[in-house]
């Protein structure tokens, strides 16, 4: 895993294997210590296998290294694996918002202590 700083102090952390990028999340740094997650995406033959919790971990150690204090993130709820990755790290689900036609977005936070 490496991550890629972008102008506005936002990062990027990307998966390799054999020089392949095979997974990414991005990361843009908010006003009072706070974060968001965003573009979480593993290549669809490298998953379950433990990239999106390895990117996930370099996500939260970078943030605790900046002294965020808590990261927000929404997904689709229909994306039940990606859900259940996210309560498995420790975010918890803060609001549910109906989009119509039977599409819900959940919002999820994870706070660093």
């Amino acid at each position: 895993q490496k991550s890629f700083p972008v102008e506005d102090g936002s990062r990027f952390f990307v998966a390799r294997r054999n020089g392949m990028v095979v997974g990414c999340v991005g990361l843009r740094m908010m006003a009072q210590r706070e974060a968001e997650l965003s573009h979480m995406c593993v290549r669809k033959e490298w998953q379950r296998q433990g990239i999106a919790n390895r990117l996930l971990s370099q996500v939260l150690s970078h943030c605790m290294t900046e002294k965020v204090k808590c990261i927000h993130l929404s997904v689709l709820q229909d994306l039940h694996a990606a859900r259940q990755l996210y309560s498995k790290v420790g975010f918890t689900s803060s609001r549910v918002m109906n989009l119509g036609s039977g599409c819900f977005l959940e919002y999820m936070q994870y706070e660093i202590k």
